[in-house]
Parts: C-alpha cells; structure tokens; sequence
C-alpha cells in the first residue's frame, strides 16, 4: 500500500519564496502541498483547518515575532513538525529557535531541493536538523570554528548559557541536569576549546549571541576541571 504524502504548510512574507516551495513540492510524490500564508496572522486562519504534518516556515517576518510563531505551533494540537527556513542561520538563532519548538533549521541559502529532503528526513526520523558546521565556518574565525566543531550539541548549549551569565544551577535547571552533570561539562567544553577558565568562554559565547560579553557569576569562576568522563551523564 502507497504511504500517504507529507502535508506541507509554508510560511513565508516572500511571495516569490512561497511559489518556489509549491513547484518544487509538487514535483515530488512524496510531499503534499496544504497551504501557505505570508505572515503570523494569516497562519493562525489557516492551519488549523490545513492540518499539516510539517510547517516550513521563516522566523523574520515583517511585523511579527517569528519565534512566538514557532511557539504558537508547538502549541497547537494535532502538533506540526516545523522546519525553520531562514535567511539568518546564526547558531544563536538555531538555538533560539530550537528551544521555541522547531524540529529543524535549514538556511535559504541552500537549494530547495535539498529542503525538501530535510522536510522528509525530519519527518521520518524526528531528529534535529542542522548543518551547524557551515554555519560556524561562517559566523566564526577558522580558529574558533575549528575549536567549536569538537563539542557536542549538549555542551554548545551550556556555552550558550554560561554566555548568558547563568551560573550552573540554573543551567542545570534549564535542561533538567544535576549541578555536578553541567559542571563536568564546563569542565569539558574548557579542555577542547583550550581555554583556562570560564571568563574566556563567556567572551567566545557572547560572540555567539551577537551581544555584549555577560558578566561572568564570580561563585563559578573557580572551578577545577573534573576529567572524569564517566561523570559525564544526565540524570
């Protein structure tokens, strides 16, 4: 028996982007075309009779937040998978966008076709998508690209969050960890970016942010690297 088609919905103020989707989609037996709206508002019309299974949408769009769109989705019932694709593919931003409810992130740079892909692969898999590496080659100089392409997802998000001036309680809070579990992990990203103490990552991880460099909380500053690797697990 044939496998229905994905149902798509596409969200984009481009109208130019939007048409480039329905033909591209179209072409392939395996994709549906439900819907597309230009902006927030007309996406609330609208999907929710559509019902799609996927929502491939762009989070900078005039006069709305783009992310409480993301949220919005998350929210609703039966519950999209959604495909951020943007012009901006800033790694802050795929955080952001991540952590409001996106099941993936792909920049318009990339050829429509290889959209499509992800739109299939992150529905079959339900994995996260996105091709962080380009992105950091880009945003970042080689020698701190080549640091940061050694940690993991888990640990790029506590750099994150030491950039944002959190201590490791309430990084530890943030993603359900133990305080011991998020400063192994500190401990971790410090070694592989060859760096000595917690006010340097803040600084890489205020670059990440496009902000001003946070202060750094004094109780974290004096951490002793743990290298006990086993350590290293969520609770």
């Amino acid at each position: 028996m044939r496998k229905a088609a994905i149902g798509v919905f596409v969200i984009d103020d481009q109208e130019i982007i939007r048409t480039a989707f329905a033909r591209i989609f179209a072409r392939d037996p395996r994709i549906r075309l439900v819907g597309t709206a230009s902006g927030f508002e007309e996406a609330i019309g609208l999907v929710p009779k559509a019902r799609p299974d996927v929502v491939v949408t762009e989070v900078l769009l005039p006069g709305f937040d783009g992310l409480e769109l993301v949220r919005w989705l998350d929210r609703l019932a039966p519950r999209p998978m959604t495909i951020v694709v943007s012009a901006v593919g800033h790694p802050a931003m795929v955080l952001k966008a991540k952590k409001a409810g996106a099941d993936a992130f792909v920049e318009k740079t990339v050829p429509v076709t290889d959209i499509l892909e992800t739109v299939i692969r992150t529905y079959q898999t339900g994995e996260f998508v996105w091709d962080e590496l380009t992105s950091i080659d880009r945003v970042f100089p080689r020698e701190d690209a080549e640091r940061l392409r050694t940690l993991t997802p888990r640990e790029r998000e506590v750099l994150v969050g030491i950039g944002q001036g959190k201590i490791n309680r309430e990084i530890a809070e943030e993603f359900d960890l133990t305080e011991k579990t998020v400063k192994n992990y500190v401990s971790h990203l410090l070694q592989k970016l060859n760096m000595t103490c917690r006010a340097e990552a803040a600084a890489l991880a205020g670059r990440l942010d496009f902000a001003e460099h946070p202060p750094v909380p004094p109780s974290d500053w004096d951490e002793e690297p743990d290298h006990a690797l086993g350590d290293l697990v969520d609770h």
